[in-house]
């Protein structure tokens, strides 16, 4: 049987896709392949399918301070790095942080960039899952298709109806089942999403590609 990878990019849906798809996987005419975090494209050999969610650099950041901030719940717990701590106890909010980084004081932009070298979900750029364009321009026909956080239950389907015939499965809806955030403050000031723009730029480069790569993908 073919095999097919799930590269997991943080916080972009993946706990859900994974969690459905192996309730599932008798109804999925493929070796379903799911793998940490820590996997990249790179780790996929060349000639075998893979198919991966990307997500709103800003929304991402967001999620991935907030997730982090729970420690991990409600699905799971990891305790806070000494790192971590410092960083939680000063800011309460993404846009906080930020504001450190833009128009705090020595120390304020000191704990803040600590934030961005120190939590995974923050530090790690869609790059370090891609590489670059080139590369996953080279991967193109390995893709099998690209979701995307932000309509994911319209993705999914297609998704379905790419990897599999007649097969109807729907991702779960419970907050706790798909890990999304209990707190709702994305609100960004316009200083705070320049930051993150500079922050990540080469990332929505590859997030315009992967969205070009999505439409090659659904196109009749």
């Amino acid at each position: 049987m073919e095999k097919l990878h799930f590269i997991h990019v943080g916080k972009t849906g993946g706990s859900a896709i994974m969690t459905t798809l192996q309730k599932h996987s008798s109804f999925i005419p493929y070796d379903l392949q799911f793998h940490p975090h820590s996997t990249t494209l790179k780790d996929i050999p060349v000639g075998e399918k893979v198919f991966f969610s990307i997500r709103n650099i800003h929304s991402r950041f967001c999620s991935g301070f907030y997730s982090r901030k729970r420690q991990g719940k409600p699905q799971g717990k990891t305790p806070w790095s000494e790192a971590e701590k410092i960083v939680y106890t000063r800011y309460q909010t993404p846009d906080e942080m930020l504001y450190g980084l833009t128009h705090g004081t020595p120390e304020d932009f000191h704990i803040a960039k600590i934030g961005l070298t120190e939590i995974n979900h923050i530090k790690r750029k869609l790059s370090y899952w891609l590489i670059d364009c080139p590369y996953l321009l080279k991967r193109y026909n390995d893709i099998v298709y690209i979701l995307e956080q932000e309509t994911l239950n319209s993705d999914f389907k297609v998704l379905l109806s790419t990897i599999s015939s007649g097969v109807q499965i729907e991702l779960p809806s419970g907050e706790e089942a798909i890990h999304r955030n209990l707190e709702r403050d994305y609100a960004l000031s316009p200083s705070g999403i320049e930051y993150l723009s500079t922050f990540y730029n080469y990332d929505l480069s590859l997030l315009q590609l992967c969205r070009n790569i999505k439409s090659s993908k659904t196109a009749p």
